[in-house]
């Protein structure tokens, strides 16, 4: 749906011409008609990973996540480029990335652009950071923040997974002002 949301469908042909045609057409039908989103940035990165190592399906979780450390090259100096548009940050630079570079490339660009997009965020808003939720559970991506001597937070008493997403979303909500 990233594809069709960025509209990309263009530079993906190559890619969506491996989807059977029955199924391309109500992937299409269904995103058309849909209007849910998506805030996890798990999904965005199997969205991503999907088109870098043509998955049809995530045979576990975490499997996207994993497959793209091996092929982060720390010494490749490279970075996509993400924005917030209308609240909302745009992936289409990384979508397009993984379309068009190869697997070291697009993955390397990926996780950097990911670690400066939060360090940015985080700068320009003058926040301290609470990383939680699978991807953070990524251990690539963490080394990345570190070797930036980015300072930030991860749970100790409760698992960094998805789980501590809803405690985050909780603390939040008790600390907006009235």
């Amino acid at each position: 749906s990233l594809i069709f949301h960025y509209d990309l469908e263009d530079k993906a042909k190559d890619f969506l011409a491996k989807i059977p045609k029955i199924k391309l057409k109500n992937l299409k039908k269904i995103y058309s008609h849909s209007n849910l989103q998506t805030s996890s940035l798990g999904r965005i990165i199997d969205a991503f990973g999907s088109i870098v190592f043509n998955l049809e399906k995530s045979s576990y979780e975490a499997q996207v996540g994993l497959m793209c450390e091996a092929f982060y090259d720390k010494n490749l100096d490279f970075s996509y480029k993400l924005f917030v548009e209308k609240g909302q940050v745009n992936f289409k630079n990384l979508i397009l990335g993984a379309l068009q570079d190869e697997k070291t490339k697009a993955i390397t660009g990926m996780f950097n652009a990911l670690a400066n997009f939060i360090i940015d965020f985080s700068k320009d808003y003058d926040l301290k950071v609470l990383l939680s939720g699978g991807v953070f559970q990524n251990k690539t991506l963490l080394e990345i923040l570190k070797a930036k001597n980015f300072d930030f937070f991860i749970p100790l008493k409760y698992p960094c997974n998805d789980s501590s997403i809803a405690l985050g979303q909780m603390v939040h909500f008790l600390n907006l002002e009235k």
